[in-house]
């Protein structure tokens, strides 16, 4: 299931090498997108929305009766957990709040004032896997910033709904403008604005490839966070490490995408074989066992080195 590498036989630049997957096709399919919302407003994303997600969307915004109730839909131990996160979260971020200052002396007066944003658009990814603690890392520290307006979007499945997981969140974090809108269509409609959804000032998420791809493209029409690429670990290896552990931190990285990399590096052949088998009995227990084979299929390795210092 997962290549193995020796660095005897190859050198550890050509072994870590990522395949190409066609990024030029995906910039103009992305322009395309951007272009397209940015000219027919809301029926483009209607459009795209039934393209992609498999919904009509009637009403862009989701009703704000559905976000508050789903923090009573969800397990009371994932309510707790959120509750708790939301606390830790806000009083790590509350640490990073600057002040301003005013200096003055005679003929000048100098400072600087911290002025926040007015309108923020997070974005959480959705599709295969539900990430309420998106909703958080992203609204919570604009909430403390003082932003007066956050809006977030996030892809709802087939029937047009949000994972309650990802609405609780955002209930706990008091956002109630939300759109059922994924993919380049919804960085657009942040970006240009639609007839519905007025434009942000800054964009703010992780997502897939044409999320990355249309952040990118619009980076200094309105601010952004990062450009997030596929998820990757590489881990360093001995004897002494627990084969079990290392299968499940390597697995902790594939299942999130069928793009994401994971790479054990070791001098210990032993060592790989033990990694190789426990990943083929975790993987099996995995709920998104399919997307963590194809990204071990895919991007896995395991790399035998000569020693520690190579690796």
């Amino acid at each position: 299931m997962i290549k193995r590498f020796d660095s005897s036989q190859q050198t550890i630049t050509e072994i870590l090498q990522r395949q190409s997957h066609g990024t030029q096709n995906v910039v103009a399919e992305t322009t395309a997108i951007l272009e397209t919302v940015q000219r027919e407003g809301d029926q483009a994303l209607r459009h795209f929305t039934k393209r992609f997600d498999g919904h009509q969307l009637v009403d862009l915004a989701y009703p704000p009766e559905k976000i508050a109730a789903a923090i009573n839909e969800i397990a009371p131990e994932l309510a707790a957990v959120l509750k708790q996160a939301k606390v830790n979260i806000s009083r790590f971020h509350q640490q990073q709040l600057q002040q301003g200052f005013i200096q003055s002396q005679p003929g000048q007066v100098m400072g600087q004032q911290i002025i926040p944003l007015r309108r923020v658009g997070v974005y959480v990814p959705g599709g295969t896997a539900a990430y309420p603690s998106t909703v958080l890392m992203t609204v919570l520290p604009a909430l403390i910033a003082g932003v007066e307006e956050i809006v977030m979007v996030t892809p709802a499945n087939a029937q047009g709904e949000i994972t309650p997981a990802v609405l609780a969140a955002a209930h706990l974090a008091g956002i109630t403008e939300i759109y059922p809108i994924g993919g380049a269509q919804a960085i657009a409609a942040l970006t240009y604005g639609t007839e519905t959804i007025r434009p942000v000032d800054k964009i703010v998420g992780p997502g897939n490839i044409y999320v990355a791809t249309a952040k990118k493209l619009v980076n200094g029409i309105v601010g952004i966070d990062t450009i997030a690429g596929p998820s990757d670990v590489l881990i360093v290896a001995d004897h002494t490490a627990d084969p079990s552990w290392l299968a499940a931190d390597l697995l902790a990285q594939a299942e999130h995408d069928i793009q994401a990399q994971a790479i054990l590096v070791t001098p210990e052949a032993a060592l790989i074989d033990q990694v190789a088998n426990a990943l083929e009995e975790q993987v099996a227990a995995l709920p998104r066992q399919t997307i963590a084979e194809q990204s071990l299929i895919n991007h896995g390795k395991l790399i035998l080195v000569r020693d520690l210092p190579e690796a």
